[in-house]
């Protein structure tokens, strides 16, 4: 009897504290993000505020938003860098569209000559009836979706300012926390609950901070070693590609490949076989450097199984959206250590 006690309580704890993270996730985060992060940012930087704090009697507050200054002007740099040389060549690429819209067009042409004989029809015919599908996609394209991108220019603008007065305010309120950092560690320690939560945190952050720091790691090694392949192949979309890549890796389901082996089949249709086996021998590199990584960086630190992470990321896409690659494991982390630290609240007061 006791043991079906226990059984259904861990039930109930597990159904409430799932939908009270889907909830937290889905309404409440959005709202209180921006002084999450300024209070991450804050407690990373609060050992070395009070460091020079008591070197050089600063205040704290000033001492914080300095180092926000000089952090954010050489991050600021490195990515006005990386911006600037990928709006290059995705410039370049559209200066170029009707170059590769020639090459595209052969390379349907040579895929329709050998497909003919597959579907019993002219090689012309099929062609043509090729072209006329794209022509008619490319014209709902230009109906549709151009004049809603020239008429939302404005909710273009509006965006950028929203996203420029949430950065004012996560970097006033990372000076502010830093400065009066221990006022409200002391006011909130006397707070029912405040150890439960504190160690709970804790957890959530090392967890979370880990799983994050892996697919960064995962991400970046990829991107680096599609840049470079890219390089070497002169490609004049080394870095573009690379970043794409990067980014899609991360995504269950699509991968490497969805960029990689469509170059591998145009190489190949156009005779330049050597090309097309290094795409496809760079996506199979790609999904083994995952495949080596993540359960290095992520599994076996964490006691997350690969296909948990899988199965996470997924989810958390179903629900959450392009966000869902972050918030579903971090969502499970987060659920985990709250139903761990519930039960054994229980089990210590019962």
């Amino acid at each position: 009897m006791g043991m079906q006690r226990e059984q259904w309580k861990t039930v109930i704890v597990v159904v409430g504290v799932t939908g009270g993270m889907y909830i937290g996730i889905k309404y409440i985060l959005p709202l209180v993000l921006p002084f999450f992060c300024a209070f991450l940012v804050a407690y990373l930087l609060r050992p070395l505020v009070r460091n020079i704090h008591a070197h050089t009697k600063l205040n704290q507050g000033a001492v914080a938003g300095g180092l926000l200054l000089i952090i954010l002007g050489v991050v600021g740099t490195a990515l006005w860098f990386l911006g600037s040389t990928l709006v290059q060549q995705f410039c370049y690429f559209i200066e170029h569209y009707g170059f590769y819209a020639g090459k595209m067009e052969l390379f349907l042409d040579q895929c329709c000559r050998s497909m003919s004989g597959v579907f019993g029809m002219e090689a012309g015919e099929l062609e043509s009836l090729f072209v006329t599908r794209m022509a008619t996609i490319a014209e709902n394209i230009e109906r549709q979706f151009v004049p809603k991108l020239m008429a939302n220019s404005w909710g273009y603008v509006r965006t950028i300012i929203e996203v420029a007065g949430v950065g004012i305010i996560i970097f006033v309120s990372i000076i502010l926390l830093v400065n009066d950092f221990d006022k409200l560690k002391e006011k909130a320690s006397h707070s029912i609950g405040y150890r439960h939560f504190v160690k709970i945190l804790k957890r959530i952050f090392h967890m979370g901070g880990m799983f994050l720091k892996a697919q960064l790691i995962i991400m970046s090694v990829i991107a680096a070693l599609c840049t470079v392949t890219f390089l070497l192949l002169k490609n004049p979309y080394a870095l573009l590609l690379g970043v794409l890549i990067g980014f899609l890796d991360a995504l269950p389901v699509l991968g490497t490949a969805v960029v990689l082996y469509p170059l591998a089949i145009v190489q190949a249709f156009q005779g330049r076989f050597l090309f097309a086996a290094v795409y496809a021998g760079l996506s199979v590199i790609c999904n083994l450097t995952r495949e080596f990584l993540e359960p290095k960086l992520i599994g076996e630190h964490l006691g997350l199984p690969a296909i948990m992470v899988l199965v996470t990321v997924y989810v958390g896409i179903r629900l959450f959206g392009v966000s869902g690659v972050i918030t579903g494991p971090f969502g499970y982390l987060a659920g985990k250590e709250i139903v761990r630290e519930l039960l054994q609240k229980g089990e210590g007061t019962s």
